[in-house]
């Protein structure tokens, strides 16, 4: 095995168990993570968060968030494979654990 795919190997072993570090001293970015910390942080605070693609706008404020909360359908979800965004009964993507696909901001 190369020095290039022995590393790939340890560093998507890492990813993979969830481990804050893949590499002694060198932490894993999990966009996905801190993308959902960014949307639970922004609606506590009272704000609504807005994503964003090329095309469309989508708001969330808290009280939006707390209707698909109350029917059981969580506005967003956090699962291994990434951040997901309702969208009516079913889900997208919205981030994986490397990269924000939309933008994500809050007022």
């Amino acid at each position: 095995m190369s020095p290039l795919e022995l590393l790939r190997h340890h560093v998507s072993g890492a990813i993979e168990r969830g481990e804050a570090q893949a590499i002694a001293g060198i932490p894993v970015i999990n966009k996905a993570q801190e993308a959902m910390d960014f949307i639970n942080a922004s609606t506590d605070a009272g704000q609504t968060v807005y994503i964003s693609t090329m095309s469309n706008v989508t708001a969330f404020s808290p009280k939006t968030i707390a209707k698909f909360k109350a029917v059981g359908h969580p506005a967003f979800k956090l699962t291994p494979s990434g951040l997901y965004m309702a969208q009516g009964k079913r889900y997208v993507k919205i981030a994986t654990h490397s990269m924000n696909l939309v933008g994500i901001s809050a007022s």
